[in-house]
């Protein structure tokens, strides 16, 4: 049975408005000292500097050598199911998007019977994914590929996924993004896309100013929202002082 080595992390976790955005990485081959060099913990990095390494996983993407995605959940989410929840579904979305990705690779799916007859590739071609749809994709690549994914996440939580997904094992590791390059680069990927997605938003959002503190805490974040009130893009369960009687929803998501 092979092992196919998955890397995740997160970013946004903190914020009081938009999105958290989980990046993974799988990478096809060895990576050299070089290529690896300057991946590390995002936020060691100036913003310049990790525009610049993500577009380096992008050349790095496009000669071949990995994949990389990215899974988001939106505050409506986070507000619904709360941080646990939102992230096991950002990390499965994240996991979903990946296998999409590589199945244009895989030769073993391409020409099955089953794929051919359009039963997984109506599977792939699904918008939202469930968890009965993944579980059997996961069944066939481990029957017939006899692959075995292996999730390895920055932290030191595995948020259920083990659960909702016995086909794949998952460790956690604290620090894991200053410790092993592959997650450094799933740490970059989630930040940059998330912080472009913060400095992309439409006018009517101006007033806030979120591409300058991306929705975290700031005093200046704080200080617009007591000016202008709260928008449509913050979460209510990081916001207790204005929603004190939130509550977040505790059930199973099986529609990611």
């Amino acid at each position: 049975m092979k092992t196919i080595n998955l890397y995740l992390d997160e970013a946004g976790r903190g914020p009081l408005a938009w999105p958290m955005t989980v990046g993974i990485i799988q990478t096809t081959e060895k990576l050299t000292p070089t290529e690896l060099e300057f991946f590390d913990d995002s936020k060691k990095f100036s913003e310049k500097k990790r525009e610049i390494l993500f577009e380096n996983l992008q050349e790095l993407k496009a000669k071949g050598k990995l994949f990389a995605e990215v899974g988001m959940v939106d505050n409506t989410e986070i507000d619904t199911y709360g941080m646990s929840i939102a992230e096991q579904i950002a990390i499965v979305r994240a996991f979903w998007k990946l296998l999409k990705q590589t199945i244009t690779h895989e030769k073993i799916i391409q020409t099955s019977p089953l794929f051919i007859k359009g039963k997984l590739k109506g599977i792939f071609e699904k918008e939202k994914i469930n968890l009965k749809d993944l579980q059997e994709i996961l069944n066939f690549r481990e029957i017939n590929a006899q692959e075995h994914f292996h999730l390895i996440i920055d932290g030191n939580r595995t948020f259920g996924i083990e659960k909702i997904l016995p086909q794949v094992s998952i460790e956690s590791i604290v620090h894991g993004d200053a410790l092993i390059k592959e997650i450094g680069m799933a740490s970059i990927m989630a930040k940059v896309t998330r912080d472009r997605r913060m400095e992309s938003l439409p006018k009517e959002y101006e007033k806030y100013q979120f591409w300058t503190h991306k929705g975290y805490g700031t005093k200046s974040h704080k200080e617009l929202i007591e000016k202008y009130g709260v928008c449509d893009l913050h979460r209510k369960l990081f916001l207790k002082w204005i929603f004190p009687e939130h509550k977040i929803q505790k059930k199973a998501v099986k529609i990611f």
